[in-house]
């Protein structure tokens, strides 16, 4: 059931959504602007052209009155009432953006293109499940906010029809001039409510004659703080963090908390308590699925990660309805951690509570993220198996490298090609346009193969050009490409005289970091020789930092693997490409330069934490890459 942040995810998924499937030719590749918020500000009064821009504006906010009443189905007990969720429909403004300006006259063509592809976005996508997922890198992501999934309703989206005098009420109210605008409905949006459900009582016969009262001389427990202490803690010590995993003791702090029949109780489950001698401290060890004296526990009893309230409970042993507890204080239960491996570009991850059902979690690595939906079959709640992201550093990354392109062929009248990715079938191909370059090359194989099927793998190919070959490399690193012989790819080299060939992958620099020290430079070993490489400036760009990486390799003169190593951008990557084969390493300098190499992510060490219902692993564990 979503919470009261189901407005928000709504404007985050179609936000997401028209930023990843919009189609902009006016802006050169770069991702369009998708704004949420009033359609401000006013037209530059001295004429100035407009940027492409799309922008969502919740204008209206409204009951669904068909909904009012029902509960959702398959929730709640049949014999609750009262509390149905809040159903609403939610109405947006689309207000496109884009013109050129010549004087006083604007053209808004840019703008009206703009608005087609919106709108066709919005229309192919109408119900937003998911099953939608991102096409732009990275790819497979989904787009439906996790606030919104595994929801009863889905969210449907429409245009909705307003007359010119409710359009012009709309902009008059923001005291903007008009622009070029069109309403949509988004239905049906589910919050469920917080009040306590009531439940009619059982009729039952009536208690037999005998004594039913009874007085019980017994103090009710006071706790004020809680602490944790870990294993391999010094035995007095505690941590006071509100953070605690299987197989960590709680230290609960208070008054009366001493004599026999104390319990220490967390979420459904009565844990054994140690008592200190002081009758102001008690404690209890966070069970996994076995009490300490072996007893099972049932598994709805059992810790789960999120947020828990725990409290001291007095029992009477022949009395056990009359307990009284002392009032409850939160704890965080955590998932834990006990070590990661890589084999095979999959990424293990060990520990405790790693799952928990089908509810929301995720692997991170780094700033990388793997969601539930993308877990491998074999994981369970104490191992998570995950397929490390394309933009995580990677060697050996296979790769589909052309023959000798220089100088740049002519290309024949035919634009098709067939290629296999993997173990799937072959697909024909076709590009759109006649490149004139290595780089327009690039360009035009990677929006043929993306654009060319649906099958697996082909929706994520990236290509990109050195100075004289093509480079073809698949998102998953690991599955090999082919092109089958035919005159665009014999002319492209791409078929006879191509290879399949081992690349080095940095990680991902979206944002190109500066780097810290002034005279850059990394250790380089390939196959058996090494080499301090610096890069002789520091670089501004990923494209700068390709070419200066690519010339300190070169300069490596008569050395095999670097004189002929060529270095370009995969994306938003550094694609190394060794002159021959064998293995190569990128590390540090000691003592010299030991920042380069992490902030470039050519080799670096990734924190690796596990998150379930919100909350995240505290372990230190990391993963060392590639």
């Amino acid at each position: 059931m979503a919470g009261t942040d189901a407005v928000a995810a709504v404007g985050l998924t179609l936000q997401a959504l028209l930023a990843d499937r919009i189609q902009n030719p006016t802006n050169n590749g770069i991702p369009l602007p998708v704004t949420l918020g009033p359609p401000g500000p006013e037209r530059d009064p001295e004429g100035a052209a407009e940027d492409a821009r799309i922008n969502l504006f919740l204008y209206q906010v409204s009951e669904n009155c068909f909904l009012k009443n029902q509960e959702i189905p398959g929730f709640g007990n049949r014999g609750a009432y009262g509390s149905p969720p809040l159903s609403l429909d939610l109405h947006y403004l689309l207000t496109v953006f884009g013109s050129t300006a010549s004087g006083s006259f604007f053209d808004e063509t840019p703008a009206h293109q703009l608005l087609g592809s919106a709108m066709n976005v919005l229309n192919d996508n109408s119900i937003v499940t998911t099953s939608v997922v991102t096409k732009r890198p990275p790819a497979g992501r989904l787009i439906l906010d996790p606030a919104l999934r595994d929801e009863h309703e889905s969210i449907k989206v429409s245009i909705k029809p307003l007359g010119l005098e409710d359009l012009s009420n709309v902009w008059t109210a923001l005291e903007l001039s008009y622009r070029l605008s069109v309403a949509y409905e988004v239905t049906v949006v589910q919050i469920d409510s917080e009040r306590p459900r009531r439940y009619p009582r059982i009729v039952q016969e009536p208690p037999g004659a005998g004594p039913r009262v009874f007085a019980i001389p017994i103090q009710r427990p006071d706790i004020t703080a809680l602490g944790v202490r870990r294993p391999g803690d010094p035995a007095d010590s505690e941590r006071s963090a509100p953070y605690a995993r299987i197989g960590d003791t709680l230290i609960l702090h208070g008054s009366r908390l001493e004599g026999a029949g104390l319990t220490v109780r967390i979420g459904r489950l009565d844990l054994p308590a140690v008592v200190g001698l002081s009758g102001e401290t008690i404690e209890a060890v966070l069970p996994d699925s076995n009490l300490l004296d072996g007893t099972a526990i049932e598994p709805a009893d059992r810790i789960k990660p999120g947020i828990s309230s725990v409290s001291v409970r007095a029992v009477v042993p022949d009395l056990p309805q009359a307990a009284v507890s002392s009032a409850a204080l939160p704890i965080v239960i955590v998932p834990s951690i006990t070590s990661v491996s890589v084999v095979d570009r999959t990424l293990t991850v060990d520990g405790l509570r790693l799952t928990d059902g089908a509810a929301p979690g995720e692997i991170l690595v780094g700033d990388t993220s793997v969601e539930r939906s993308g877990y491998l079959p074999a994981s369970t709640e104490t191992s998570v198996l995950i397929p490390l992201s394309g933009a995580l550093p990677v060697f050996p990354a296979v790769a589909h490298v052309s023959g000798d392109l220089d100088p740049f062929p002519a290309l024949p009248g035919s634009f098709d090609m067939s290629v296999r990715v993997g173990g799937g079938a072959p697909h024909v191909v076709t590009l759109t346009s006649t490149p004139g370059s290595l780089e327009e090359a690039a360009a035009a194989v990677q929006a043929a193969i993306l654009g060319a099927t649906s099958a697996p793998g082909f929706d994520t190919v990236q290509v990109t050009a050195t100075d004289r070959e093509l480079i073809v490399v698949p998102a998953d690193r690991t599955s090999s490409i082919q092109f089958s012989p035919g005159a665009l790819a014999n002319a492209l080299a791409l078929a006879n005289g191509s290879s399949n060939r081992s690349v080095y992958l940095s990680g991902s620099l979206r944002r190109f970091p500066r780097l810290t020290n002034a005279s850059p430079q990394v250790s380089v070993q390939i196959g058996g020789t090494t080499r301090v490489v610096p890069l002789g400036s520091v670089p501004a760009s990923l494209t700068e930092t390709a070419g200066l990486l690519e010339a300190a390799l070169n300069g490596a003169a008569g050395v095999a693997g670097f004189a002929d190593a060529r270095v370009t951008a995969l994306g938003d990557q550094l694609c190394i490409l060794p002159g021959s084969g064998g293995a190569v390493t990128i590390g540090p300098v000691p003592g010299s330069d030991e920042t380069t190499v992490v902030q470039l992510q050519l080799a670096a060490r990734y924190a690796v934490r596990a998150r379930v219902r919100g909350v995240e692993s505290i372990d230190d564990q990391t993963v060392d890459l590639p």
